[in-house]
């Protein structure tokens, strides 16, 4: 597992998981989640399914249901997808591809899930290039603050990491206490 998450005052962790998963078992993740392939999603799209997929799976029965936020953040992010219109439009002088230009959108992760969570009712990219020390307990924090406002009564955060052969991802459940 990955380093203990401190999380605030008030909060407690449902679940807590971590995911290396390559491309094949990444789309068979998905597929298994959504009830489908996903199509026109690039693999930070699907890592998310993935991900938050696994992360409802492993809530206890007694969690609380209701108003759900999913928050995640990246470094990586949708830096491949963006580098391949880049590379369409700057080095081979044509539109990028819509599929292409699609994958570039990571907050579009927010469909496949409000398909697949009913109660989901805010999704949050943040794409992160700060101090790596910082990210959890900054994104707990802005967890923290959705559930103290009675937002949300659960609220899923991740850090998803797609690569070139092995993709990374971590997500947890969090309510009040």
């Amino acid at each position: 597992m990955s380093a203990a998450l401190q999380v605030p005052a008030g909060i407690v962790i449902l679940a807590d998981l971590a995911l290396e998963l390559d491309s094949a078992a990444l789309r068979q993740r998905v597929r298994a989640a959504a009830g489908t392939p996903l199509r026109r999603a690039g693999t930070h799209v699907e890592l998310v399914v993935a991900g938050v997929h696994a992360c409802l799976a492993a809530l206890p029965e007694q969690a609380p249901r209701g108003s759900t936020a999913a928050l995640w953040t990246s470094r990586a992010g949708v830096r491949s997808a963006t580098a391949t219109v880049l590379d369409e439009l700057c080095l081979h002088d044509a539109p990028p591809l819509p599929f292409d230009f699609l994958a570039t959108q990571a907050v579009l992760a927010a469909i496949p899930l409000q398909h697949a969570l009913a109660t989901l009712d805010a999704a949050l990219y943040l794409p992160w290039g700060g101090d790596e020390a910082l990210r959890w307990p900054r994104l707990l924090q802005l967890a923290a603050l959705q559930l103290r406002s009675a937002r949300h009564t659960l609220v899923l955060c991740g850090t998803v990491e797609p690569g070139e052969t092995t993709h990374h991802c971590r997500w947890v459940g969090l309510a009040q206490t």
